[in-house]
């Protein structure tokens, strides 16, 4: 069952993590070979005759309020196809360049590609953002790490609502002025975002887990 935020804050869940514990260190140094094990699936392979959606970059950019001082990577992928006044489902991908690589483990643009050319999906936008970098020192939710690894810990782990406001009501808006498209949302979320944008501050719903 959710909990609000006030209740997570009063049991100190959204505190950093030590740095060491009884010893023992936390947090841990991310390692590319550990990726080694992760194949691409089937539905990555993209056949000559399917059609590639498009792919519109916002690198560099730096208009977050919800965590300022941070510069980021932004892609805005579309399924092909996609026309004024259609109004496509939403994905995420954090940590958006790992996914949209194409010579990476899951070429997540390939396997949307061939899902709507089978029919398995409808008009889709996918939104890939990258963790921010900060301009300045971040107390992460891990002590341990540095500051970009920190801001990362920071977007990811924290137990709170602010990553799910980032997503709901910075990102959405952004990918949507970028493909001058609006998404379809379901209708509880998607009368929180409208809510917010005419100026009246409401909580995503189960925002408060949302990491």
């Amino acid at each position: 069952m959710p909990i609000s935020g006030e209740e997570l804050e009063s049991l100190g869940l959204h505190l950093p993590i030590p740095a060491e514990v009884n010893g023992n260190k936390n947090g841990v140094s991310n390692n590319p070979e550990w990726d080694a094990g992760y194949k691409p699936c089937a539905e990555a392979a993209l056949a000559s005759d399917t059609e590639e959606g498009q792919v519109t970059p916002l690198k560099s950019w730096s208009e977050s309020s919800i965590y300022p001082g941070t510069t980021r990577n932004v892609w805005i992928y579309q399924t092909p196809g996609l026309e004024q006044g259609d109004k496509p489902g939403v994905i995420w991908f954090n940590d958006g360049a790992w996914y949209l690589s194409r010579e990476g483990p899951v070429q997540a643009t390939n396997v949307l590609n061939n899902f709507y050319a089978s029919g398995a999906i409808g008009p889709t936008i996918g939104i890939f953002v990258t963790p921010g970098m900060p301009d300045h020192e971040v107390k992460g939710p891990i002590e341990s790490y540095d500051k970009a690894a920190a801001q990362r810990s920071l977007e990811y782990d924290t137990v709170s609502k602010r990553y799910g406001e980032f997503l709901f009501h910075e990102l959405l808006e952004v990918a949507e002025k970028a493909r001058q498209q609006e998404v379809e949302l379901r209708p509880q979320l998607a009368e929180v975002v409208l809510q917010r944008r005419a100026g009246e501050a409401k909580p995503v719903p189960g925002a408060d887990l949302a990491n």
